[in-house]
């Protein structure tokens, strides 16, 4: 018999017993997040126990268990509060703070210290533990949660709440390999555990790649029992219909976007997923008419200019360059920083053999941050990218090596085809638009960019000063600029180039990310501090700036 069947019989047994049914209301505040089938047995349970003793401790703790198992932060504080007016005093002499409303009180407000001190006082006592290590995670102090949750996994290996943390330690961490471990060992130890099966499939496709494997991942986490009380069902059927996109599965592409389509039939990602499945089907037609009567009112920012370029590669492919056009145009205006645009935007100008046009913007592109998308966080994307940059790679080789007009500029834009890439040739291609003094400033824009990348400041600086004064840079070469300085050593050369890159652009989040950086070298703390903070203003999603920020806590213990 587990702890619920013996409590369950408890209350049976002693129907008046206020503190066995508080207890009760605990254990179900507890499973709700897996179980929320429990919601209504949990209300009932704070109803009786109020009802027997209004004013009670047990009341108040009940209470604030429920609100806060439901997701009300704030009355659980409040109500946690009338029992724990100073949390992290419970269990000194003296203290009529009782320590299941201190763990409320603490949690609900993130109060780390008050829960540091309960840690020190009850580190034998599983659920302060836990309560703990589920605050460092939230305040980002990533490792200190890694180290409590391993320790209570060795206390408790059969449990899943300690590797629930670590799952969510080690995606903030990034550590990828760590988190899968994690969220596997959850999936067989609480197979309901649905949030983090859902968490697994999704590093599986946006981050490994795997296709094939996360559409098996996403349709065992939809069929489980306990899926349909999932909140996020319409994202999960969006991920796995972009997963089996992805990996050729077609029917099973349709099928998900169509359930997607059922909790929301405007939804604009389900409406693109099912188009480009279709297209893929060759259903050219039904596809068209689809993705033309969808509209992306309810997405913004970088999620409204994937969407938009998503379309434009289904219209790229399609043939239909104008509709291309368009979308690429709507992009642009959602996200005036991101390289993928202008390189979409050339490949739609090559498709109709305009290769003046298809250079101009393969240009522009080397003038943003190229490596930009490496800075997102790839669970946030809402598919994934299958462009094919080796064919369209090929293609621009065919288009304008052959012809003596475009052949020096040529080497310089397929070679920022090639970064974007990861293709491993990029910088010989882009020295070979240098060749004889030619001036190539894509190649130097992008060669500027390599080196920093290799850490090769002297270079950096030396293909970043070939053009960094010309009226293409919109700002991010001052940034290159000003990153080498700061690896040089010149503190003050590193300052001058990012004011001049932040008058150009000062809304492009990446030269935040990148002062801070610099700032770092300098050991500006306090200002690096800044700079990351004003970075993830402009870019939520901006991962490796998250990961700077943890890496400034961590040092500053």
């Amino acid at each position: 018999m587990d702890a619920r069947e013996h409590l369950e019989q408890a209350v049976i047994l002693a129907p008046e017993d206020v503190e066995t049914w508080s207890a009760l209301g605990e254990l179900y505040a507890l499973l709700l997040v897996d179980e929320p089938e429990l919601s209504e047995p949990l209300t009932l349970v704070v109803d009786r126990v109020s009802a027997m003793a209004p004013a009670s401790v047990a009341a108040s703790r009940t209470a604030a268990l429920a609100s806060f198992a439901h997701g009300n932060r704030g009355a659980a504080a409040d109500t946690a509060n009338r029992c724990a007016a100073s949390p992290g005093t419970a269990g000194q002499v003296g203290s009529n703070t009782d320590l299941g409303c201190a763990l409320v009180a603490s949690e609900a407000q993130g109060l780390l210290t008050d829960l540091a001190a309960l840690a020190s006082r009850y580190p034998e006592e599983p659920r302060v533990m836990l309560a703990y290590a589920r605050v460092l995670v939230e305040k980002q102090h990533l490792r200190d949660a890694v180290e409590v949750a391993t320790a209570l996994k060795r206390q408790y290996p059969d449990e899943a709440a300690p590797l629930v943390v670590l799952f969510d330690a080690y995606v903030a961490l990034a550590e990828w390999d760590n988190a899968l471990k994690a969220g596997r060992q959850v999936a067989q130890v609480s197979p309901g555990t649905i949030r983090v099966r859902v968490g697994v499939a999704e590093i599986a496709l946006k981050v490994k790649g795997a296709a094939g494997t996360a559409v098996e991942m996403y349709q065992e986490a939809i069929a489980h029992e306990k899926f349909a009380m999932y909140p996020e069902r319409n994202r999960v059927f969006n991920d796995a219909a972009s997963a089996a996109v992805a990996a050729g599965r077609y029917d099973d592409a349709v099928a998900l976007a169509d359930r997607a389509l059922a909790l929301a039939e405007r939804d604009a990602i389900a409406g693109l997923h099912k188009a480009r499945a279709l297209q893929m089907q060759g259903k050219s037609s039904e596809a068209e008419a689809l993705l033309r009567a969808t509209e992306p009112t309810l997405l913004e920012g970088h999620t409204l200019a994937r969407w938009h370029v998503a379309a434009a590669v289904f219209y790229i492919e399609a043939g239909r360059e104008r509709l291309a056009e368009s979308e690429l145009r709507s992009a642009g205006e959602s996200d005036a920083f991101w390289p993928r645009v202008p390189l979409q935007a050339a490949r739609n100008r090559l498709a109709v053999g305009d290769r003046e046009g298809a250079i101009s913007f393969l240009e522009q592109a080397a003038f943003m941050n190229i490596y930009s998308d490496e800075a997102r966080d790839p669970l946030q994307n809402v598919w994934a990218d299958d462009t094919d940059w080796k064919a369209f790679r090929r293609d621009l080789e065919t288009e304008l090596l052959g012809d003596v007009r475009f052949a020096s500029r040529g080497y310089g834009v397929i070679g920022v085809v090639s970064m974007v890439g990861n293709l491993s040739d990029s910088r010989r291609v882009l020295e070979r638009a240098l060749v004889g003094g030619a001036e190539a400033p894509a190649a130097n824009a992008a060669l500027a960019q390599l080196h920093m990348r290799s850490g090769n400041t002297a270079l950096a600086i030396k293909h970043s000063s070939q053009v960094v004064d010309t009226s293409a840079n919109p700002g991010v070469l001052y940034g290159v600029r000003g990153r080498a300085m700061a690896q040089k050593g010149d503190a003050a050369q590193s300052r001058a180039a990012f004011v001049q890159a932040l008058e150009k652009a000062p809304n492009e989040p990446t030269l935040y990310r990148w002062r801070a950086e610099s700032q770092l070298v300098a050991n500006d703390r306090r200002g690096a501090r800044k700079s990351l903070g004003e970075a993830l203003r402009l870019m939520p999603d901006d991962f490796q700036s998250r990961l700077m920020l943890v890496a400034l806590k961590d040092g500053g213990r």
